[in-house]
């Protein structure tokens, strides 16, 4: 029989993760940091896997204090799916950070690529001095948008990153730039560039091909629905021949308190796509 496993890893104010991803002036742990975390404990720290996270909910964010140490720790339940969550200690017990499901893809044949029209070009510098403005600092390891366009309710980009290759499954800094695009596609902007948005859960996240040596990919974003305080979207991550290397299926996203005035969300037409990806 399977045991419950449980994994704790330590972050620091200085840690490039948290040090360059920032909010109000305060260190955050990325989603998509967490994201990698759960996805190692449901491969058991194995060699890559095609694997899916479904039903994944960010229920806090994660802080972490720049003279301080959070210790997060990860518990994935044995099973077919089997069920994780990531917490740290607080008020006299565990805070739930992030919970869901996972589980290793059997093999299958390629995933459609679906097209979006962006006919707006937006200077990624924008996006970065936008959201300074707002109190979201990234970090130049966190700023991977290096070309941006958008249309109503869709968004194109390219996403590069720099460094060393590092043992991660699915590359948390691509991961966190698709975040920001999807967000560019949940909302209108004008002259003042978008508004933050803060991911709060979503459907599925499937990682086709490993991610972790990448420098480039291509993101296309089509935003599904506006649900009252949120809005709805999904993602596809390509490699340079268009293979699709990554789906994200129902991104939930709503504004930062301080933003929610200055960022409102409308439905997309029918016609852009439903949130199955077909």
């Amino acid at each position: 029989m399977t045991r419950a496993e449980t994994y704790e890893k330590t972050f620091t104010g200085t840690e490039p993760l948290v040090a360059q991803h920032r909010s109000g002036g305060v260190g955050l742990l990325p989603a998509a940091v967490q994201m990698e975390m759960a996805m190692l404990g449901v491969a058991r720290r194995g060699a890559f896997t095609p694997l899916e996270l479904t039903g994944v909910s960010f229920l806090r964010p994660g802080t972490v204090a720049d003279d301080g140490a959070t210790t997060v720790r990860l518990d994935v339940a044995p099973g077919p799916e089997p069920r994780f969550e990531l917490s740290v200690a607080g008020g006299g017990g565990r805070r739930a950070l992030s919970t869901g499901t996972g589980r290793l893809l059997p093999a299958a044949g390629p995933v459609p690529a679906w097209d979006v029209s962006c006919p707006r070009a937006v200077p990624p510098a924008a996006l970065y001095t936008s959201w300074a403005a707002t109190g979201l600092e990234y970090g130049p390891d966190f700023r991977t948008v290096a070309e941006l366009s958008v249309g109503d309710g869709t968004a194109r980009a390219v996403l590069r990153t720099g460094g060393r290759p590092q043992p991660w499954y699915s590359h948390p800094l691509l991961v966190d730039g698709v975040f920001q695009v999807v967000s560019c596609a949940l909302q209108e902007f004008g002259e003042d560039g978008p508004r933050p948005l803060l991911p709060i859960g979503f459907t599925r996240f499937a990682v086709l091909a490993p991610l972790s040596r990448l420098t480039e990919v291509t993101v296309r974003v089509r935003r599904t629905a506006a649900e009252g305080a949120f809005a709805v979207g999904d993602a596809l991550l390509l490699g340079a021949d268009g293979t699709v290397l990554a789906e994200l299926i129902g991104l939930r996203m709503r504004a930062l308190p301080s933003a929610a005035a200055a960022a409102p969300v409308r439905a997309v037409p029918a016609s852009a796509g439903s949130a199955s990806g077909a």
